[in-house]
């Protein structure tokens, strides 16, 4: 089910904001693909028992976060494809993956990603976090 979501949200976030999704977060010295802003990429990050889970529970509920980085060129570029994405995350509704409804929790809690490498892809960038419960 997990691959099926991480698809899922990959595909809808290429539809949705016209960039390339990189799956994972993206290794930019490596010389066998070319990664190069503006571009989302899409990690997952952690997973675990959802709200209201109980032991014995018949279907126990299921959670994982995503984050969606976002690696822009430019100081407004980041600030125009962030709005992007604040917009089309509240848009996101639950969907349904294998017959089950997945649902979808989006909180205004993303953050400018420090810099610490001095990597010039790394300079505007930002993450959002999204939590999808089955």
């Amino acid at each position: 089910m997990i691959p099926e979501i991480y698809m899922y949200l990959a595909e809808q976030a290429e539809t949705n904001m016209g960039l390339p999704v990189y799956k994972g977060y993206p290794y930019w010295a490596g010389n066998t693909t070319k990664v190069v802003p503006p571009i989302l990429a899409l990690e997952s990050r952690t997973t675990g028992a959802g709200p209201n889970a109980r032991l014995g529970q018949a279907q126990a509920r299921w959670q994982m976060t995503f984050w969606f980085w976002l690696f822009a060129r430019n100081e407004p570029e980041m600030n125009m494809l962030l709005e992007k994405l604040i917009v089309w995350l509240k848009g996101l509704g639950a969907f349904e993956i294998n017959g089950q409804r997945v649902g979808v929790s989006f909180q205004m809690d993303g953050q400018r990603h420090p810099n610490d490498s001095g990597t010039q892809q790394e300079a505007y960038a930002f993450f959002m976090p999204l939590t999808v419960t089955w």
